[in-house]
């Protein structure tokens, strides 16, 4: 089965995060920090529900909003096929590849401008 979360992309995802938590309540996981200790990813689980929180920074790619859905697939075949499904008369944001994360990953855009990021997570 597929599940959807969503990405929220803020300037400030420590910030952000505290602010879900309060509000939401949660578990955090998948805490990520980068070199000076601040952190910049993070997913917060809301029972059957995951919000991804990252944090734009000085690098990061522009999209329309502040916001993309994140698709988690099941295989690599499926990953494949929706990839090209999604990049057909809509746009590449970043080409489907293998990632440090352990996943096989892509960002794009659809036909009717909805940004997906579509992730495949190889067995351990």
């Amino acid at each position: 089965m597929k599940t959807v979360s969503p990405v929220v992309i803020v300037d400030n995802c420590e910030e952000a995060l505290k602010f879900y938590q309060e509000v939401l309540g949660g578990e955090v996981k998948n805490l990520n920090k980068n070199e000076e200790g601040k952190t910049n990813f993070a997913n917060l689980q809301l029972d059957n529900s995951l919000i991804i929180i990252t944090e734009g920074g000085k690098h990061s790619v522009t999209y329309d909003g502040n916001h993309r859905i994140n698709l988690q697939i099941d295989n690599e075949e499926e990953i494949r096929k929706v990839y090209e499904a999604f990049k057909e008369d809509g746009n590449v944001d970043s080409e489907l590849q293998r990632t440090f994360f352990g996943a096989l990953a892509a960002a794009v855009t659809d036909k009717f401008g909805v940004n997906w990021n579509l992730v495949y997570f190889f067995a351990n």
